[in-house]
């Protein structure tokens, strides 16, 4: 940060097309400043004080959530793709933060946008192939209620 340094050619492989330019895949300083000055707004101490307490209740009910699940108290539960459980998170987190509403798609039951995140996880492998290295599956996970 605040460094003049010029980004390496490596970033200019992270789009499928050379004049659609982001903050990832620019590698001028000034224009690259020029961007994160328009993200910074987004980030600022208020905001991200005013978004903190939301995304602590939505870590705390997929918590709840994971716990519901495991009901008992000594034994392990069965694997959990942790993986799947964070894109629904995150896709959760992002309709609050962008429509002020979640989708619930974390939530037990049937949902009909549970499939969006997988969808666009496969969108994005398809348009964008070099960034299925930041796409990996976390893989799964345990869990036991009483820690």
């Amino acid at each position: 940060m605040k460094s003049n340094v010029r980004r390496s050619t490596f970033y200019v492989g992270l789009t499928k097309n050379i004049r659609e330019k982001t903050t990832l895949n620019t590698i001028d300083p000034a224009e690259h400043a020029q961007r994160r000055k328009m993200l910074n707004t987004c980030f600022t101490d208020n905001s991200v004080t005013a978004v903190s307490s939301l995304l602590g209740q939505q870590i705390d009910r997929l918590h709840q959530i994971l716990l519901d699940e495991h009901d008992s108290t000594t034994e392990w539960s069965a694997s959990v793709d942790l993986g799947e459980k964070i894109d629904h998170l995150t896709f959760d987190i992002m309709g609050d933060l962008s429509f002020g509403r979640s989708f619930n798609i974390k939530e037990p039951g049937d949902n009909p946008l549970r499939e969006v995140p997988h969808n666009v996880i496969q969108y994005l492998k398809f348009y964008y192939p070099v960034s299925t290295i930041f796409l990996m599956p976390i893989g799964e996970v345990r869990v036991m209620s009483d820690y």
